[in-house]
């Protein structure tokens, strides 16, 4: 009996054994709570300080569509910013590229540098470099209407009047045309 009772003791160690390891899965980390990164630091446009009024935004993504686009905040005199956050509510956001926009009426540009959403209530230092020069209004200049002056031909047979030299002409050959059958009618008679 002994035997059957170390087999007993054995089976339900081993089912005891089972049972703990087929419960969930731990994971490593407990969920963390998702929330905004704050981002703060300087902007330079073409290494100087841009022309006011200018605002700053920031894209996780992109700024259209599946992306988030944050509120803009203005950048002051000195060419600083602060308190930029980008606080989107889809976790499907974490660990995604962050990307830098100054505003204009004009157009937009992007920043040379990006960080990644990290969701932890993290204050970053983030100095914005700017490559391009910042979009400015290019007035569109319609030209004005061509006017062409009317033209005149030119006068047929140059400075002269030929047409009453080509009456003369033809009046001249009718004259030597009936000048010349008189002659032959004259010679005619003489022959016979």
């Amino acid at each position: 009996m002994k035997g059957k009772q170390k087999m007993t003791v054995f089976c339900i160690l081993g089912l005891v054994l089972l049972c703990i390891s087929a419960g969930p899965k731990q994971e490593s980390v407990p969920p963390q709570p998702f929330y905004a990164d704050f981002y703060t630091g300087t902007v330079r446009v073409q290494g100087n300080i841009p022309e006011l009024p200018i605002v700053l935004y920031a894209c996780v993504v992109s700024c259209e569509g599946e992306g988030f686009k944050s509120r803009t905040i203005a950048v002051d005199p000195e060419g600083t910013y602060d308190n930029l956050h980008v606080d989107p509510s889809n976790k499907k956001y974490l660990y995604q590229m962050v990307t830098f926009y100054l505003e204009t009426p004009f157009g937009n540009i992007m920043a040379n540098e990006h960080a990644i959403m990290e969701g932890a209530f993290s204050r970053n230092r983030l100095n914005l470099t700017f490559s391009d020069p910042i979009p400015v209004f290019v007035p569109v200049v319609i030209p004005e209407e061509i006017i062409v002056p009317e033209t005149k031909l030119p006068s047929v047979g140059g400075p002269m009047n030929f047409i009453k030299y080509i009456k003369f002409m033809g009046l001249i050959g009718v004259t030597l045309c009936l000048s010349g059958f008189l002659v032959g009618v004259k010679s005619a008679r003489y022959r016979c």
